[in-house]
This record gives C-alpha cells, structure tokens and sequence, in this order.
C-alpha cells in the first residue's frame, strides 16, 4: 500500500513495475471489444454502454470522517491533468493543495450531478465505488438510483485507511450496483 514510510521511500519506477507486473496477470480476453476512456465523464456524449463505472470524489460527512478525495488523492487528479496541474495547485500552502474553487463535486452539487449520471447512464448497468460514512448517504444514492433501475444491490467491506488512526470509526468501502 501507499500509507507506510517503506512505500514512500522506494523509488517510483520499483513501485511502477511491481503494480504492473501484479495487474498484469488479472487480465483476460473474453473474446470481445472493449474500450476504458480518461475524460471527464460530464462530457462523454455516448450513452450506449453495458456498465458503467463511477467513482466520484468522497464527500467529508462530517470531522471524524475520512478526509475529502482531495485531501487524500489529489495526486491522481494530477496524473490525469498533467497538462493543467500547475494552474489547479494552491502553490502557497505547505503540502501543495488542490484549489478549492470550481469543484463540480461538493456538497452543493452531489446529488444533482449523480442524477444526471444516472439518467444519462440508465440503460447501462451503473456501478457506483462509495465510501460510508459518506454525504450524501447510501441510502439517498439509494433514492437516487431507483428513480433508473429496479434492481439495487450493496456490498459492503470494511476498510481502515492506514492514514487516519486518529479515530476507530467505523468505513466502509461500498459498490453500489444498478441494474
């Protein structure tokens, strides 16, 4: 994992070559085409698709919680914006944060922008990566989905984030499942 120092002190090309070689053998041909796209999803055009997979950012429920995807992964947001990640960084605080203006997921506009996700995806089945305790709840995402699709499973794990041992809450990682 990301969170121990032994991690962070190896170099990115030893790391690099361990997580390939170990994806590597997970993957197979089933005969088909397929196609993985990198862009913002609130500009894929095409609805015909078989499932699709949404991991939004974590929304903070509240102080004990796991901080924000942005806290916690906003590296990510830099790979997949390499180009633009000079102008998305707040250069004068300590750990390089994301700038906080312009996000098209927070808490003003969570549960509009899955709902636009899921009608435009409703003939797809929808898979939906979540964390719990999360905002908004699995249950209004719940909501949310039935309004597209008839079935709705859960599941649900319990995770520890290695980085947050300031409390014994209870998260969970949750796949959200619409068919």
């Amino acid at each position: 994992g990301f969170g121990n120092k032994k991690t962070w002190d190896t170099d990115f090309r030893t790391l690099f070559l361990k997580f390939n070689n170990e994806i590597s053998h997970k993957i197979f041909s089933n005969g088909l085409k397929h196609k993985g796209m990198c862009m913002d999803i609130m500009d894929i055009k095409n609805r015909d698709f078989d499932l699709v997979y949404l991991d939004p950012p974590y929304i903070r429920q509240d102080k004990r919680s796991p901080k924000d995807y942005y806290s916690m992964y906003h590296f990510l947001e830099g790979l997949v914006n390499y180009n633009r990640w000079r102008y998305m960084i707040d250069w004068k605080t300590k750990n390089k944060r994301l700038i906080k203006e312009n996000r098209i997921w927070d808490n003003n506009n969570f549960e509009e922008n899955l709902n636009i996700l899921f009608k435009r995806f409703q003939y797809s089945m929808i898979v939906l990566s979540y964390g719990d305790p999360g905002c908004p709840s699995i249950q209004k995402i719940k909501e949310l989905l039935y309004k597209y699709k008839s079935i709705i499973n859960i599941i649900k794990t319990p995770y520890k984030y290695k980085l947050n041992n300031k409390n014994d809450q209870k998260v969970y990682e949750v796949l959200i499942i619409g068919k």
